[in-house]
């Protein structure tokens, strides 16, 4: 996919993000909010005749509890699973789900054991998922077939770096939809993973903030892939923490729950005096 692609792609998403928000935020329920084509900021709104940018970004996990950088594994398997559905597509057969689970050590993470997969190894996992689709396709409009990594006498019949392959086919399926995914242990919301997403964003800032009224940063969890999924159980004391941002205001937008929880800024008078009595020891 061309750098131009990937751009366009890049401003749908922001623009069904910011659009999430507002459907979530009872203040911005009647108000238009702008996409900015050139970043910085994301998208702006104009309220009481002040202009207030907003900018976004994505709370995620880097690894599970297992040490498995998930972010990059999603990533070069949604890339494999990218480029086995353009194969797929010229061959001119009818739409098809394919769900491709991908073991946890398929050689996405440098470590001791294991090595980042190069160009060659992503067009020949890709080229064996579409021959296996290809070999068991569906025979009926409405079936579904699954692939286990082992047969019932626990010999393996799929590839080491697979564990599963479903396919499905469907009539109401108007286009194909071919995914990887996902698993691991999803970790509890901390103050620290909050305070990374603030401070990458601190400087960004620092481009832009002259220009608006006043600035917001919205942090979005469980968008669209595993490594950006929390759990919220006990997160009281995170939630209810101070955290220093140069925003104006900051929030967590929990998509998949709906909810918007505005973080607490601390009180930079407070700060200034922390840092004077520090001063004066």
């Amino acid at each position: 996919m061309a750098r131009h692609d990937w751009e366009i792609l890049k401003k749908e998403r922001e623009k069904r993000q910011l659009e999430l928000f507002k459907n979530c935020f009872v203040e911005l329920k009647d108000l238009s909010i702008k996409i900015i084509d050139k970043d910085p900021p994301d998208g702006f709104f104009i309220k009481d005749n002040r202009k207030v940018a907003i900018e976004l970004t994505e709370l995620y996990w880097n690894k599970d509890s297992d040490g498995v950088d998930k972010s990059a594994q999603e990533s070069i398997a949604n890339q494999i699973m990218y480029i086995a559905k353009q194969k797929y597509l010229a061959l001119g057969l009818p739409p098809l789900q394919v769900n491709v689970s991908f073991a946890d050590d398929y050689g996405l993470i440098k470590n001791k054991n294991s090595r980042n997969l190069n160009s060659a190894d992503k067009e020949r996992l890709s080229d064996y998922i579409v021959e296996k689709v290809r070999i068991y396709y569906p025979k009926l409009t409405t079936n579904s077939v699954i692939l286990d990594e082992y047969d019932i006498n626990w010999k393996r019949i799929l590839d080491e770096k697979i564990n599963s392959i479903s396919i499905g086919r469907f009539p109401e399926l108007t286009e194909n939809c071919w995914v990887a995914n996902g698993s691991g242990v999803v970790p509890g919301i901390s103050a620290e993973k909050i305070i990374e997403r603030i401070s990458s964003k601190n400087e960004r800032i620092r481009k832009y903030r002259f220009e608006y009224d006043e600035t917001w940063l919205v942090m979005l969890e469980s968008w669209t892939i595993l490594a950006g999924y929390f759990h919220f159980r006990h997160a009281e004391d995170v939630i209810n923490k101070e955290y220093k941002f140069d925003f104006d205001r900051a929030f967590i937008l929990r998509s998949g729950e709906k909810q918007v929880i505005e973080l607490k800024k601390l009180n930079r008078i407070n700060d200034v005096q922390e840092c004077n009595a520090t001063e004066a020891k």
